[in-house]
């Protein structure tokens, strides 16, 4: 059996690691979830991006990545913990919505990340990009917005008027809308609901107890819905 194939199985690299140094608290890893979800969709977008990215030449925003041999790296790590946490507590994995019941969406995505890494600085092979085009018939592919608006402070609006800007507390001038242009990943379901940018959970299509950054405009809860240690360690990091 070829090294190529040993290490993009995900279920035959956990036979080479130490699984007690990995292990946590159920209820910890129950706070993890969404954080664990938003890497796993992370890691379904860029593959199922990468034929788009080979064959048309489109950009996404964090499409990149899947050319970064030290993201592609971090997760497929990220993926093989999470497997392990599923031994602890099966409520920390991500969720998907798939075709057929039996697919193994972790070793799946492990296996496309392991294929891609072993392209890393060639082109991709036509196998590659035959699976990854599969993609959408076997998983729903989340749409992710990992673009900044052009809003806010930042809005390109600041280099294409002319200074000073006048503005109404209140009030959202026209020209800070600037429309920009993003291919929608082929397959890709959007959502019509608010994602909290630091906690990445659903905030409904009219939170109502929310802040924005004057920045990026992005936005997160006012008050964390969640008490436990961890997601508040990971929340001190950003806000």
């Amino acid at each position: 059996m070829g090294s190529r194939e040993v290490i993009s199985n995900l279920d035959k690299v956990l036979l080479h690691l130490e699984t007690k140094e990995f292990s946590v608290e159920p209820l910890i890893l129950q706070s993890l979830q969404q954080l664990t979800q938003w890497v796993a969709d992370l890691a379904l977008y860029l593959m199922a991006s990468l034929p788009q990215q080979v064959y048309n030449n489109m950009r996404f925003p964090g499409g990149g990545l899947i050319s970064d041999a030290k993201s592609l790296n971090m997760l497929r790590e990220l993926l093989v913990i999470f497997r392990m946490w599923g031994f602890i507590s099966e409520s920390c994995l991500p969720a998907y919505t798939k075709m057929t019941d039996n697919l193994d969406v972790l070793s799946l995505l492990f296996k496309l990340l392991t294929k891609t890494l072993l392209n890393h600085g060639s082109e991709p092979d036509e196998t590659l990009l035959d699976e990854c085009c599969l993609l959408p018939s076997q998983i729903l592919i989340p749409s992710i917005d990992l673009g900044n608006h052009s809003e806010g402070v930042a809005s390109p609006a600041l280099f294409l008027n002319s200074l000073p800007m006048q503005f109404e507390f209140g009030i959202t001038p026209d020209f800070l809308h600037v429309p920009s242009k993003l291919h929608p990943v082929e397959g890709s379901v959007s959502m019509p609901s608010k994602m909290d940018i630091v906690r990445h959970i659903s905030l409904g299509t009219n939170p109502s107890s929310a802040r924005h950054c004057t920045r990026c405009f992005s936005m997160s809860m006012v008050r964390p819905g969640v008490k436990a240690g961890t997601i508040r360690a990971w929340e001190q990091r950003w806000v």
